[in-house]
């Protein structure tokens, strides 16, 4: 398995120097540039969930009493939502929930965001080199 660090910054760094459409050694670096902010700046959103999650944990551990008594306000906003009359099973299942959920929506969304953001990326420095390609052809 390959390391995280040479996913988030080797490849996106590597990768336009290896493509054949991308060009001049000028058009290449700033690809190669904006896909290092690129993915720095999604493994940096990441970080930030990560370690909101984890503190949440950290502190749910040391507070048993905080995150049973979190786990009974979100079973009764889930029994309102879903108009039972018989409370939730198990308020630390549903305290857990009420933190991995959202931390899992928002993960998907921000790794879906940053591979979105490197797709436009490649295809504006690709997109930079054929005009180049054209405007070489033309002048010759």
């Amino acid at each position: 398995m390959t390391d995280f660090a040479v996913q988030c910054a080797a490849k996106p760094a590597i990768s336009p120097f290896i493509s054949k459409d991308k060009g001049d050694i000028a058009n290449r670096v700033q690809c190669a540039t904006e896909q290092v902010k690129n993915s720095l700046l999604t493994g940096a959103k990441v970080g930030v969930v990560a370690g909101t999650t984890g503190l949440l944990a950290y502190l749910g551990k040391k507070s048993p009493a905080l995150v049973q008594k979190f786990g009974q306000v979100v079973g009764k906003v889930i029994d309102k939502v879903l108009k039972t009359t018989k409370g939730s099973a198990n308020p630390k299942l549903a305290a857990i929930g009420a933190v991995l959920l959202p931390a899992m929506a928002a993960l998907s969304y921000i790794v879906g965001e940053g591979i979105y953001k490197s797709g436009q990326i490649d295809q504006k420095y690709t997109d930079a080199a054929k005009v180049e390609a054209r405007e070489k052809g033309y002048l010759l």
